[in-house]
């Protein structure tokens, strides 16, 4: 059977070459993140297979190396805030699991989160695009983005 991590490290392996920035897991984590914030469905890929784990590797190996730590920082707290809420990494957690985390996350109400300040991580995340992809204002209006995003592009 396979297993969400599974499944998210198999596609993140196959469109993140080498990673430059980030680690292995760090680069799960942050693609089961984004994954919930741009998901795959029938109007267009997920985030995985739009590269935005490979952007922000990038990005965090250059013009943006002054926020890898506070990456790192915010990607291990949130697994650990998982590991102790549900007793599995991010990665594993159902998707419910995981939007329960994250707009938890946004709303600074994760217990034991304090480097980097919750709110602050969540704009890192929440900005954390391409350029060509919206910034939106909360973490529910991601997943409305999202949907209109792939729509338009579908009638591109």
């Amino acid at each position: 059977m396979t297993t969400p991590k599974d499944e998210v490290q198999s596609r993140t392996e196959k469109q993140t070459p080498a990673l430059l920035a980030l680690n292995s897991h760090e680069a799960q984590i942050a693609a089961a993140v984004f994954e919930r914030l741009f998901p795959a469905d029938e109007n267009g890929p997920g985030a995985i297979e739009m590269g935005i784990v490979t952007y922000l590797d990038r990005v965090l190996a250059g013009a943006y190396q002054d926020k890898a730590e506070l990456y790192r920082l915010g990607l291990a707290a949130l697994d650990r805030v998982a590991r102790e809420r549900y007793e599995i990494s991010f990665v594993d957690c159902s998707p419910e699991q995981q939007d329960n985390l994250l707009a938890d996350l946004e709303r600074s109400m994760l217990p034991d989160f304090r480097v980097p300040p919750q709110r602050d991580f969540f704009e890192m995340l929440r900005t954390s695009r391409p350029s060509r992809l919206p910034r939106v204002a909360s973490f529910s209006r991601w997943r409305t983005w999202a949907t209109v995003w792939r729509a338009l592009r579908a009638n591109l």
